[in-house]
């Protein structure tokens, strides 16, 4: 009789450790299951809002108030806020400035590409460069400075329109909400 009942205390063991490992794969490929069903609902996302800031100190650390549109308040540490948020002045929300324009692209780069040509490199904040060219019919004619304003202001150009692009979806989001 204790073979039996050995054989028969293995046996119940056994069913018990099978069933455990049973249900460890169970909860192990829910788990996976889960974790790949979160993965294809994430995405990355953009957004764009129009906020009102103001320098603010947090536990010592400088950054800025926010207040977003719905009157929502937080704080930003300084160096996140600044690479985020472009300055559209105390009392504007709703129009590019020359200002914002000059702003935007703080390097410019001229050279001179053949006897009658500019090409004028402007570097955005964003790290997004812009090329622009000038240039004359006749050789004789040639002048840089004439050459690189006239690239300059095409860059310029293109600026007015993307900015004005980031401001009309900052004031108005995806909806396009055009009262």
């Amino acid at each position: 009789m204790p073979e039996n009942r050995d054989a028969y205390i293995n046996s119940l063991t056994g069913n018990l450790f099978a069933r455990k490992m049973e249900q460890e794969q169970k909860r192990k490929l829910e788990k996976e299951k889960n974790k790949l069903e979160e993965q294809a609902m994430t995405q990355h996302y953009i957004g764009v809002k129009i906020v009102e800031a103001f320098p603010q100190e947090k536990d010592g650390k400088p950054g800025y108030g926010v207040k977003y549109p719905d009157g929502y308040l937080s704080w930003s540490p300084k160096d996140v806020f600044e690479s985020a948020y472009f300055p559209m002045g105390a009392t504007n929300n709703n129009k590019v400035t020359p200002e914002m324009v000059n702003d935007f692209f703080p390097e410019i780069e001229a050279s001179q590409l053949d006897e009658k040509t500019v090409l004028v490199k402007g570097k955005m904040l964003t790290g997004f460069t812009q090329y622009e060219t000038g240039a004359c019919v006749d050789p004789a004619n040639f002048d840089m400075s004439t050459g690189s304003k006239v690239a300059t202001k095409r860059i310029e150009d293109v600026i007015w329109k993307c900015l004005g692009f980031v401001v009309q979806w900052g004031r108005f989001g995806l909806t396009g909400n055009l009262k």
